[in-house]
């Protein structure tokens, strides 16, 4: 269970004024997607998770569930305070440098691995979109450009099976095996999550992309 307390304002010296509080989120193991929409558009612009991500904790589906609610309030632009548990600072924010950064990232080396964190990160570093027929995932997460479209319906099928996360036993696994090598899919355990976040609109002119 992820619980979230959301705001109007994205700054956090903010949230006393009168108004500017929207109550507290609370997310399942499923349902963060949906949640981050909810959050969006009832005017949340800052959200605070209460609970550490551990990504070497007993729990893979809480986990996920609570990087999927990050993945999703970052593609909308809203600010997220959370804090980030991980033994290999450097993997944590290499891979995940395209989410809004955590307030903490507890780890040894932490301090270091978040200013390059907050140092390299940017709104599109790592989206996916779907055209008519294929899903294309845009990542800048090495500083170069990968273009990837996926076509192939099996590999386009489990796009929608791993948004929100699921079993890795429950995915096709040549499938699960070319998404993880890729670095498109992340695994936790016995459970597999989509890191890229669906683009809501073009961080800069269509002309330019």
């Amino acid at each position: 269970m992820v619980q979230c307390v959301l705001r109007r304002h994205y700054a956090a010296d903010t949230a006393e004024l009168p108004g500017m509080g929207l109550g507290t989120l609370t997310v399942n193991a499923t349902g963060s997607a949906e949640a981050a929409r909810g959050a969006y558009e009832s005017g949340a612009r800052h959200a605070l998770l209460r609970q550490p991500v551990d990504l070497d904790g007993d729990d893979p589906a809480g986990t996920i569930a609570a990087l999927v609610l990050v993945r999703d309030l970052t593609s909308y632009g809203v600010v997220v305070d959370w804090r980030l548990v991980h033994s290999d600072a450097t993997a944590a924010w290499r891979r995940l440098v395209h989410l809004h950064p955590p307030r903490e990232l507890l780890a040894p080396g932490g301090e270091d691995a978040l200013s390059q964190w907050r140092a390299s990160h940017c709104i599109g570093k790592c989206f996916h979109r779907n055209g008519p027929g294929f899903v294309q995932v845009r990542d800048w997460r090495t500083g170069q450009l990968r273009k990837i479209t996926i076509d192939e319906p099996r590999h386009r099928a489990a796009v929608p099976q791993l948004l929100e996360g699921a079993r890795a036993q429950d995915i096709d696994q040549e499938v699960l095996a070319n998404y993880t090598a890729a670095g498109l899919v992340d695994m936790l355990g016995t459970h597999a999550w989509w890191m890229p976040y669906q683009v809501r609109r073009w961080p800069q002119s269509h002309t330019a992309v």
